[in-house]
């Protein structure tokens, strides 16, 4: 039940951090004129500020470092991780302001991923022994290369990044609350 209770607060410490972030950050877009004009493919219908996930890597990098510093996670695989996700959220940023061409945005989250992998090892054995360790980390590499991209897509449409977002954290807090885990692992 502590654990609970504690997943709730800091959930929703770090939900009302990246609200409050995020309705200031709005305001400044808007007012720097950094927005997204609607085309043929969008799924609005006025210009939309673009650059709101500054709010959520402002908090969530942070949050996952306290977190992660709480657990037996080592501190190099950490940095690692909190890096590259830095990285792909500056790479977003400077496709946000300019539109970056798709092979240069696929090649550096193709090296972020790899980076990843390589210094961070023991972590990525999705298949065990049914696969060779490289194509098992060549197919989960695709597989987060994919991830990236619709997540990306998803953050195109109004909510839809948030919510799914939002519900695959709750899933796993859950879980890992039945699980009986420790707070830094949940």
């Amino acid at each position: 039940m502590i654990l609970a209770l504690q997943l709730v607060v800091f959930g929703a410490a770090c939900a009302a951090l990246t609200w409050g972030f995020t309705r200031v950050l709005i305001d400044v877009l808007k007012k720097k004129l950094v927005l997204d004009r609607p085309n043929a493919r969008s799924s609005h219908t006025a210009p939309v500020p673009r650059g709101g996930g500054i709010a959520v890597v402002a908090v969530a990098l942070p949050a996952w470092a306290l977190v992660s510093a709480l657990s037996s996670e080592r501190p190099a695989t950490l940095a690692v991780v909190l890096a590259g996700a830095l990285g792909l959220a500056l790479l977003s940023w400077g496709d946000d302001r300019g539109g970056l061409p798709v092979v240069l945005r696929l090649g550096a989250q193709a090296v972020v991923i790899a980076v990843v992998f390589t210094m961070a090892p023991g972590r990525w054995e999705l298949f065990g022994d049914l696969l060779p360790a490289w194509a098992g980390m060549a197919i989960l590499g695709v597989a987060w290369l994919w991830f990236i991209n619709l997540f990306n897509f998803m953050d195109g449409i109004d909510g839809i990044a948030g919510g799914e977002a939002a519900s695959i954290g709750i899933g796993l807090a859950v879980v890992a609350a039945i699980a009986g885990l420790d707070w830094p692992v949940a």
